[in-house]
């Protein structure tokens, strides 16, 4: 099989003439002519016929033309894939994250990564919104909770979920609730993004919502956890940004039966041809960190 020549009768068809095609892949007109023929009479069928104005495809021609064009293109897709893996990284890559979960793991994956690639070029775009990657033109994003169908690829590399943390300083102060009737006693830090006014529980039969008194809201989960610390109140929030404040005793969980639904964690970007090399190399360095960094707690 003479792939060159099954290309220049591609060329052919789509450029409506000899001449055209010929001009096209920068060869004699007199040699698109002789290719053509010469795979005619491998395939032993009329591909085109010829006047000396204009030719026309045959029907034999126009169902060759359709299924050599899709086996053409799969052969240049394997080859530009095969390219891409070898390519450095390199240019610019836009990355987005909810604002608590970009703050607590985008540092390290950053730096990192720029340490190994200097010819990337990283923009971070910190929101809870979830963004158009086509009209705010970002390449990939990192999102939390469960995700809605569509085109986009997506690659889970964690889960994590909320827990009620408070303090050692709140709890010698306060005491431990023993109950959820007993979480309207205490000091309660409220994050607005999530409820003002409740929280919600996944137990191991159903679900369970309780309603709590406005003593502390704030609108950032970051906040939320600084105030813990600082024994403000019991907050109900995602482990992984409590996770250095309990290695160091600063924080510890309480009603421990009681906890959201599990979120997965996952790297989604728009499906396409060809994965840039540094959407495909920041992932691949990052999901190992990622999956050591937002875990379930055992307790």
């Amino acid at each position: 099989m003479n792939f060159n020549e099954i290309a220049v009768y591609i060329k052919v068809v789509q450029k409506g003439s000899f001449t055209g095609a010929a001009q096209a892949l920068g060869m004699p007109k007199s040699t698109v002519s002789m290719k053509i023929t010469s795979l005619e009479k491998r395939l032993g069928v009329s591909l085109i016929k010829r006047s000396t104005r204009k030719l026309k495809v045959t029907q034999a021609g126009e169902v060759f033309f359709l299924r050599a064009t899709k086996g053409i293109e799969e052969i240049l897709a394997a080859e530009g894939a095969l390219r891409s893996e070898s390519v450095e990284p390199q240019g610019r890559l836009r990355i987005t994250a909810p604002v608590d979960l970009g703050n607590f793991i985008l540092p390290e994956l950053t730096t990192s990564f720029i340490k190994k690639y200097p010819k990337v070029q990283i923009e971070l775009l910190l929101t809870d919104r979830r963004v158009d990657f086509l009209e705010e033109d970002v390449d990939l994003a990192i999102r939390a909770g469960q995700l809605k169908d569509s085109s986009l690829i997506a690659k889970r590399v964690g889960e994590d979920e909320f827990r009620i943390f408070a303090s050692p300083k709140y709890v010698k102060e306060h005491g431990k609730p023993s109950s959820l009737k007993a979480l309207a006693s205490h000091s309660c830090i409220m994050v607005s993004a999530v409820s003002s006014t409740e929280w919600r529980f996944q137990t191991a039969h159903r679900p369970v919502t309780v309603s709590l008194p406005q003593r502390i809201v704030v609108n950032d989960m970051g906040l939320a956890r600084s105030l813990a610390v600082q024994g403000a109140g019991l907050s109900f929030l995602p482990s992984y940004l409590c996770m250095p404040d309990i290695k160091a005793g600063g924080l510890i969980p309480v009603l421990t039966d009681y906890r959201s639904k599990i979120n997965p964690i996952h790297f989604v970007y728009p499906s396409q041809r060809y994965v840039p090399a540094a959407i495909k190399s920041f992932i691949e360095m990052s999901t190992p960190i990622l999956q050591n960094r937002i875990k379930l707690l055992d307790v």
